[in-house]
């Protein structure tokens, strides 16, 4: 877990370098996980009492209170602000309760992390942000881990223009696809999930560094830092194997 962050970290920064400006960013949703895990284990997150509860799968999927805590931790990157005291209205399974913790957590977590962009941020503990930020045009790619779910968030701090891109005919993972809105300026965040899944992996990082700038002052790349395939080891089949991780150690993998 840490020498993959490191390694994201590295081409971050080389990007940025090269770029002149920061324009890809970071969202720990990956250490997000970890510290929600760690509250299970603690007896500190109500209604959950076992790590595998929180994954669909062995591989794993997200189950409700995963995908909720990635929502809120892509929130809090995207628009720098605090997602506490707003709701994913779509998780109706987690109760108020849950849903205050996640949000904590999500906001403390981005908020103290350097790669997420989010200088001189209010204190993690206060309410969402008084100056509304303007809401940005943006297109989340990735595969099934990705999580953004940024509008019932803007629709509930009062954010206008919020604008999710995307429809048929238009595949966020296909660079062709995405190039033409690159080049008019249309995209101010690329919600990217850090995969070295599919052919074009190699090379669609560096075009949307290279274009969206190019056409957008305001263009950044949001990249999501994922929890570890398999919890970090081999084979894994169900997710029950998940309550033998030694956390410690998981995140100096």
């Amino acid at each position: 877990f840490e020498s993959a962050r490191k390694g994201v970290e590295a081409k971050a920064d080389e990007l940025n370098k090269k770029f002149g400006k920061p324009v890809v960013f970071l969202v720990p949703v990956g250490d997000a996980t970890v510290k929600l895990r760690a509250l299970v284990l603690e007896g500190k997150y109500p209604g959950v009492t076992k790590q595998s509860d929180l994954w669909t799968d062995a591989m794993p999927h997200p189950g409700a209170h995963v995908m909720a805590l990635s929502g809120y931790c892509h929130f809090a990157a995207i628009y720098r602000t605090s997602p506490i005291g707003l709701k994913i209205s779509r998780f109706k399974e987690l109760t108020d309760e849950q849903h205050a913790i996640l949000q904590k957590l999500a906001w403390e977590t981005v908020s103290k992390y350097p790669h997420a962009g989010v200088a001189g941020a209010q204190d993690p503990k206060s309410a969402p942000l008084k100056n509304v930020p303007t809401g940005l045009r943006v297109m989340s790619g990735g595969h099934s881990w990705s999580t953004e779910n940024s509008a019932p968030l803007c629709q509930a701090a009062g954010i206008a223009g919020h604008k999710r891109i995307g429809g048929p005919g238009i595949n966020a993972n296909v660079i062709k696809d995405v190039m033409p809105l690159l080049e008019k300026g249309e995209i101010d965040a690329y919600v990217w999930q850090h995969s070295s899944v599919g052919p074009e992996f190699p090379k669609f990082l560096p075009t949307l560094v290279e274009l969206g700038p190019k056409h957008n002052p305001n263009f950044r790349v949001i990249m999501q830092m994922p929890w570890l395939v398999h919890d970090g080891r081999k084979d894994a089949k169900l997710p029950e194997e998940y309550e033998n991780t030694d956390l410690a150690e998981y995140q100096t993998k």
